[in-house]
């Protein structure tokens, strides 16, 4: 199972108090992030138990950034009441007739003109009893986490097939590299000889040396380690794929090396027809990439 780190989803609940009754609407949206980040946009009333909210939503998610938003409605009873700070009030009414004398403005304060500063007027928001609207909201957010972490598998789901398709173009890649490697030895190899005997002709050269040269020159240009490195590496994407514990840091990592070892590959490679398949490899490893940013 893969998990993606996008995803969406809503959930709402009615709330029976004994003196009014109350909706709730929650709202998760999930983006990609290399940590567990969480951001809130909930009333006030429940800002204290936003400690206990994250703690239901770390049981369906382990990473990415999480926009949390909770919308409380009153629907019958409990209307909230104000409270209005006339002293301020009065404040801005003697500024305002103030700024009318400094300018000679001849318009008459108003109520309306008051209401454009609402900080005069204060909601007392009623607190609920706690053990009935907690368990309330709750379980709704658990619901909420549950139908997140199904949307990110839903996504991700979709995300492990393009994957799976790509770790085959890359095993595909590596079976080619592997038929070419020990042709490439040998032709290395002849062609050192062939130069090695041209130059002899005109002068006499130590055999021992030529061996030194020719083991150098083999082992600057043999990509054999390379190919090694990159099946280990292909076969340990693949099994990660399959894997059902959280993957997208290892799979970020094995991905960082491949995308290594074929750049290795390709400052070795001196035939033109490798070194297309190599620019090839690398367009993919670079696709997996940018995907696996998006695995939890």
């Amino acid at each position: 199972m893969l998990l993606s780190m996008t995803g969406f989803c809503t959930a709402s609940t009615e709330i029976q108090l004994p003196s009014s009754e109350l909706s709730l609407r929650i709202e998760l949206k999930a983006f990609n992030s290399r940590y567990l980040d969480l951001h809130w946009k909930i009333p006030k009333a429940y800002q204290a138990w936003e400690s206990r909210l994250a703690e239901l939503l770390k049981k369906h998610v382990s990473r990415g950034r999480i926009e949390i938003s909770i919308q409380r409605q009153i629907l019958q009873g409990g209307l909230s009441p104000l409270r209005l700070n006339l002293e301020r009030a009065r404040a801005y009414a003697t500024s305002l007739r103030g700024i009318q004398e400094e300018l000679g403005l001849s318009a008459e304060l108003s109520l309306q003109n008051l209401l454009s500063f609402s900080d005069w007027l204060e909601v007392q928001e009623e607190r609920s009893p706690c053990d009935v609207e907690w368990k309330a909201l709750s379980e709704a957010f658990d619901n909420a986490g549950t139908s997140l972490r199904d949307s990110r598998q839903l996504e991700g789901s979709s995300l492990l097939k393009v994957l799976q398709s790509h770790h085959q173009e890359l095993c595909r890649f590596v079976e080619i590299f592997q038929a070419a490697k020990d042709q490439l030895v040998r032709e290395l190899r002849d062609r050192w000889r062939l130069r090695w005997q041209e130059l002899s002709k005109d002068q006499k050269l130590d055999s021992t040396r030529m061996e030194q040269e020719l083991v150098y020159f083999v082992g600057r240009s043999d990509f054999t380690e390379e190919v090694d490195r990159l099946l280990h590496l292909v076969q340990s994407f693949g099994k990660l794929l399959e894997a059902p514990a959280e993957k997208g840091r290892r799979l970020e990592f094995t991905a960082q090396e491949m995308l290594r070892e074929a750049n290795t590959l390709g400052s070795k490679c001196s035939s033109g027809l490798l070194l297309q398949e190599v620019i090839e490899m690398k367009s993919v490893i670079e696709k997996i990439r940018e995907q696996v940013l998006n695995v939890e």
